[in-house]
């Protein structure tokens, strides 16, 4: 026999907990008494029996069940436990494929600082079909590509241009003076060489990030100075415009 203090610490649950399922509830019987309550102390006792319920009625509550429904779920003569937990597992692997998808879009916005919202009219779309589409979405980055990514930021060229800004910041530069604008011409065409592309979306990307409050960014000021990486893309910004009005 354990102390209600000793099923509490075995178990992991308060004291309450205890105490409330072992009170009678409109008319019904307790979920759980004490197995014994000594007369003299008050205190109450609970025989193994009783602590394998507690473990199993804890179960229940952990997959969401009210105190209500394990007491008609542990008193039923019809309770299929076989076909009650497959159910449950079925429900449960809907739960997790969920939260996987919202991890790693969360991931992906820890990280980038950037909220994605390419899809059209994505306001017009469910949660979970907006969660579906961007997981899918940075699920199709192929391992080619982030050997591009890897490439581009570890060419000795593009960090050299790069810190070229980051002197016209701490010299007191604004992002739209033309010596930074110059730089981030220089940039993006160096970006595009290594990357082998010829449009502005990967630089526009990157651009984003750096003015997020991403660990991306987070990462670049820790190096550079705070401030730094909300420059470079506040210059990136203002470049891509002008290249989209000039094609324009």
């Amino acid at each position: 026999m354990k102390s209600l203090r000793e099923v509490c610490n075995l178990v992991g649950v308060d004291r309450h907990v205890l105490q409330r399922i072992a009170t009678p509830k409109n008319s019904q019987k307790p979920l759980l008494p004490p197995t014994h309550i000594n007369e003299s102390s008050g205190y109450w006792y609970y025989d193994d029996a009783s602590i394998e319920r507690l473990w199993l009625i804890m179960l229940f509550r952990e997959l969401g069940c009210t105190y209500k429904q394990i007491q008609d779920i542990l008193d039923s003569p019809n309770f299929n436990q076989r076909e009650w937990f497959g159910r449950q597992i079925k429900l449960l692997e809907k739960k997790k494929a969920h939260i996987d998808k919202l991890i790693h879009v969360a991931e992906v916005i820890h990280t980038s600082g950037i909220l994605p919202t390419d899809m059209v009219n994505f306001k017009d779309y469910s949660i979970e079909q907006y969660l579906e589409h961007t997981h899918n979405s940075f699920n199709s980055v192929s391992k080619e590509t982030m050997q591009r990514v890897d490439k581009i930021f570890g060419d000795s060229n593009f960090n050299n241009a790069l810190n070229e800004i980051y002197a016209t910041w701490q010299a007191g530069a604004h992002p739209q003076d033309t010596e930074v604008q110059n730089l981030v011409k220089n940039v993006y065409q160096i970006f595009n060489t290594v990357a082998k592309t010829t449009g502005s979306n990967g630089f526009d990307i990157f651009g984003k990030m750096m003015i997020s409050n991403g660990v991306f960014s987070f990462k670049m000021d820790e190096v550079k100075g705070k401030g730094s990486s909300k420059f470079i893309g506040e210059a990136i910004r203002i470049f891509l415009k002008k290249e989209n009005d000039i094609n324009e």
